[in-house]
């Protein structure tokens, strides 16, 4: 089956998706890679309510319900709706938890491919099972809905390796970056001042940069404690969380309690193209999760030419190579993180050059174009698979 034939359904979580062309980069990026194929039809788990949303070949449809057991009928209701009327290809889903089950009663009922997307190293982290007991129970299931795909997309090297060692066949896996990589020509070095006056920061400091959920996956309390070292031995240095999310009110009373809310500043979640200009602002990425699938942002912060210290999360191994354009901690220990965040800042010429040589990387691997071209690759491939 050539690429033009392809007929996709995805279940997904993403609700960005129903946000037509303000939604963001999500939007934008399943419009492209719908393009080049037959048709994409998606359905949304959210709370957000949609009409059929359709541009080019693909067509969003969202279940708008607030309790997870109504969204998940609803959304099985629309997805069988939308294989009555379609011989897909193949049925892809977000995850292994409530859009896997949804993919995998829609495999079996019209006998379609599965193809099952882990965008988190999740299966058997301790880290993630240690923030609720019910991740526990989602693990075991999450496994046996794996075994039931015929095909699995990772996000990572670690995670293509634990699926190896876990028994599921190397030729049914495939590696493509998250958001199948990134606009790499919007993410430039340069402008740095430029950009600073526009989003307001100051032009003497040393700026140290996270964007991202405010989520206890992100550990930001180990950021926040990370700051408050590097500060007391470096005062013209600023960092900023740039993001929103439930741990938000949390975080700036921890920092007001350190004496920090000038030295940590709080930004508020910013659209995609602003996003590119705290970037271009800032001379060092810091990333200190418990656990990730492939951090999007490791990767728009080495093509933005920022090294970068990061945790030693699942997929900063494939953007980040030790000594190289940054630097990789074991999780949670965080002197380490101070101290080469003060070599860095120590020695500028290396953070540039670490910059340069990080930007090297995004381009070779991350580039949207020739990323959104092996996700097409593997839905051939996947569409050829028997049905387990």
């Amino acid at each position: 089956m050539d690429a033009e034939e392809i007929k996709v359904l995805m279940i997904s979580l993403d609700e960005q998706l129903l946000g037509g062309k303000t939604g963001g980069d999500a939007y934008e990026r399943h419009a492209d890679f719908s393009a080049k194929i037959r048709s994409t039809d998606i359905v949304v788990l959210g709370k957000t309510k949609s009409d059929l949303l359709k541009q080019g070949n693909m067509t969003v449809k969202g279940t708008g319900k607030k309790c997870l057991l109504k969204r998940f009928y609803t959304g099985y209701g629309i997805a069988k709706e939308f294989a009555r009327k379609n011989r897909y290809s193949l049925v892809t889903t977000q995850d292994p938890f409530l859009t896997g089950l949804i993919g995998y009663m829609i495999s079996r009922k019209f006998n379609i491919p599965l193809n099952i997307q882990l965008h988190a190293d999740f299966l058997d982290n301790r880290y993630w099972m240690n923030e609720n007991k019910i991740n526990i129970l989602l693990n075991i299931f999450a496994k046996y809905i794996i075994k039931k795909a015929d095909t699995v997309r990772v996000v990572s090297s670690r995670m293509f390796n634990k699926l190896v060692s876990s028994g599921f066949k190397k030729d049914d896996i495939f590696f493509i970056p998250t958001g199948c990589g990134i606009p790499v020509n919007k993410f430039f070095s340069g402008e740095k001042y430029h950009a600073r006056e526009e989003l307001n920061l100051p032009r003497d400091k040393k700026i140290i940069l996270f964007i991202g959920r405010l989520v206890k996956q992100k550990s930001l309390y180990d950021f926040i404690d990370t700051a408050n070292a590097v500060i007391k031995r470096f005062k013209d240095v600023l960092f900023l969380i740039v993001g929103g999310g439930g741990e938000c009110s949390a975080l700036k009373n921890y920092t007001s309690k350190l004496n920090l809310s000038s030295s940590v500043l709080f930004i508020d979640e910013v659209p995609y193209d602003v996003a590119v200009k705290y970037y271009r602002a800032s001379d060092v990425f810091l990333l200190t999760s418990g656990y990730e699938g492939t951090a999007r942002v490791l990767e728009e912060a080495a093509a933005s030419s920022l090294p970068i210290v990061t945790t030693d999360v699942s997929g900063a191994e494939d953007v980040v190579k030790d000594g190289y354009n940054g630097y990789v901690i074991p999780i949670g220990e965080k002197a380490p993180l101070a101290e080469k965040l003060e070599l860095l800042l120590k020695h500028p010429d290396e953070m540039e050059r670490m910059g340069r040589q990080g930007k090297l990387i995004a381009e070779k691997y991350y580039d949207r174009e020739k990323n959104i071209k092996r996700l097409i690759d593997m839905w051939v491939v996947a569409s050829q698979k028997t049905v387990r």
